[in-house]
């Protein structure tokens, strides 16, 4: 048999044409002496030469269609899917370092205030009254603008929001450092926790959707580690600058001291990680939630060739399934409903229940570590300062009632910004306990309810302070785990929203926590530990009810 192939050469049709002559050989007696094909764009014929027949032709006009069709279909990948094709390389460990280094900037732009309350206190002329303020007013800055920034991530893009944020939180502080007077230092710090509050929402979100799925969590879990890391960083570099006590005059209006210098070194860790996101692409969940689906290949194409160093044109995967989401395009739906339809569904089943689980336990944790963590250092410089021998509360009440309690004036010459030595060395250790018992999260809650009661009782000074360590140590690193998996339990398109609120219940608990510490802590200290104590065991109780599992 003769198989002229005229125009169409595919081997593919060869069954097709094998198929025909056979028919028609047994249903007409006949043999098939020769076959020409001729193909066009939507059909092809087969024209059959018999030896006692006629010729016959037969055009097919959907079968060609249907195998070309076939050929040409490609695969449509999940995000899920690509990131697990392309696996984990540099790029994804780098992230992860500039996660880390944005919750080291979250700390050392808020904790910071810890170590410079008491160095600036001459300085600014600082009140009582005035540390309080200063303990809470990056919070209430985060507090403020969470809301707002969880929907511009959600809708404008993580990374945009991330970097420009990030490089003005950076700058805000680095200004902060040359305020004058009290006024002026408490704006700027305003401005920075407002600012600080968009990559706080962010960097988790933009974490989880760069990474494959079983990594996902590992990937949290390390860049949580620089919270404890910042801990351990800022009194290092504190201890190290308070050594010299240098004073610079600028045009006669301001001191340049130590307590400066530390803002500019704490604002260090934000500008790095400000450089890093100016090279990465936007998430590419966000761009396919968008619909934006060539910018998420191109996204995953660069992770692909960063990863492993191949050309793009080994790149495999030319299609992403369409996720597209336009309700959430404020400019199709208006801003009130385009934000009432990110914050609506968090507030349905099965979401509504992790939200509430999440931001009860954050609340919990800032009430009490983050808020006692703002009077560490206070806390610890009166107990090494005084000479009173008992419990941590014996010594306090002995030193509140020996201080004048005049908010509206500081006598300067009587001022005494000086930090004991021990103080840095308390500090630093509990930065290291923060980043060694990160994996431990219901028994660190519930061992930090057991160190709160037992400093009702220990006398021994040593012992006082390992366990008033100890209990904020325990219970710290829980806040950046738990916000950082709770963000699993919503949908990606909701994630920077949910985080907000989450984080703005504990943002809000600080601010509570931290006035009422400074409040009942000089009236009643039993009954501030009693409370403290007790909100870290519901918080424990709490951490069981989170389905991390699913």
């Amino acid at each position: 048999m003769n198989f002229n192939y005229i125009l169409f050469k595919s081997t593919h049709l060869v069954p097709i044409i094998q198929f025909s002559c056979i028919f028609f050989s047994t249903h007409t007696n006949s043999t098939v002496t020769s076959v020409d094909i001729d193909s066009h764009s939507s059909y092809f014929s087969i024209t059959m030469k018999f030896d006692k027949k006629p010729e016959t032709k037969i055009d097919f006009y959907s079968v060609v269609t249907d195998v070309l069709k076939l050929k040409n279909v490609e695969k449509e990948w999940s995000l899920e899917e690509a990131l697990t094709h392309i696996g984990m390389g540099k790029m994804n460990y780098l992230l992860t370092f500039i996660t880390g280094l944005i919750i080291a900037a979250s700390m050392t732009e808020t904790m910071g205030m810890n170590f410079i309350m008491k160095s600036a206190e001459c300085d600014l002329e600082l009140t009582p009254g005035n540390k309080g303020v200063l303990t809470s007013v990056g919070y209430v800055g985060i507090l403020s603008a969470a809301f707002i920034w969880g929907y511009l991530s959600d809708t404008r893009g993580r990374r945009d929001i991330m970097k420009w944020t990030l490089f003005a939180t950076s700058i805000l502080s680095i200004l902060s450092s040359f305020a004058p007077d009290f006024i002026s230092f408490v704006v700027l710090r305003l401005l920075v926790g407002i600012f600080l509050s968009a990559s706080i929402g962010s960097t988790y979100p933009y974490l989880g959707e760069f990474v494959p799925a079983k990594n996902r969590q590992m990937m949290m879990a390390l860049a949580s580690f620089f919270f404890g890391i910042a801990q351990i960083y800022i009194p290092a570099v504190a201890w190290l600058l308070f050594t010299f006590d240098f004073k610079i005059s600028i045009f006669g209006v301001i001191y340049y001291r130590p307590w400066r210098l530390l803002i500019v070194v704490g604002a260090l860790p934000g500008l790095v990680a400000t450089i890093f996101l100016f090279f990465y692409p936007e998430s590419p969940k966000y761009l396919i939630v968008k619909g934006l689906n060539k910018e998420a290949l191109k996204a995953l194409e660069w992770l692909f060739v960063k990863n492993t160093g191949k050309s793009s044109h080994e790149f495999q995967i030319k299609k992403l399934k369409i996720e597209i989401d336009p309700s959430h395009d404020p400019t199709r739906t208006g801003l009130i409903k385009s934000v009432s339809s990110q914050v609506m569904p968090l507030l349905r089943p099965p979401y509504v229940k992790h939200l509430l689980i999440s931001f009860l336990i954050i609340f919990s944790l800032f009430f009490t570590h983050t808020s006692l963590g703002l009077w560490f250092m206070e806390i610890e410089n009166d107990i090494y300062v005084s000479d009173t021998r008992g419990t941590i509360c014996q010594i306090l009440t002995e030193h509140f009632s020996n201080i004048t309690h005049d908010e509206n004036v500081v006598k300067l010459n009587q001022c005494d910004d000086t930090i004991s030595e021990e103080t840095y060395i308390d500090a630093f250790l509990l930065g290291s306990a923060y980043t060694l018992i990160f994996a431990l999260i219901s028994i660190c809650l519930f061992s930090s309810a057991l160190c709160g009661l037992a400093l009702f009782w220990v006398t021994e000074q040593t012992l006082t302070l390992i366990l008033f360590t100890l209990f904020l140590s325990f219970g710290g690193p829980v806040v950046s785990v738990t916000t950082g998996t709770a963000v699993l339990l919503f949908p990606t398109n909701h994630r920077a929203m949910a985080l907000c609120i989450v984080l703005t219940m504990g943002r809000l608990g600080t601010v509570f926590g931290s006035n009422f510490i400074g409040w009942l802590l000089s009236v009643n200290c039993e009954a501030t530990i009693g409370v403290l104590t007790g909100v870290v065991t519901c918080a424990a109780v709490l951490n069981f009810l989170l389905p991390f599992n699913e």
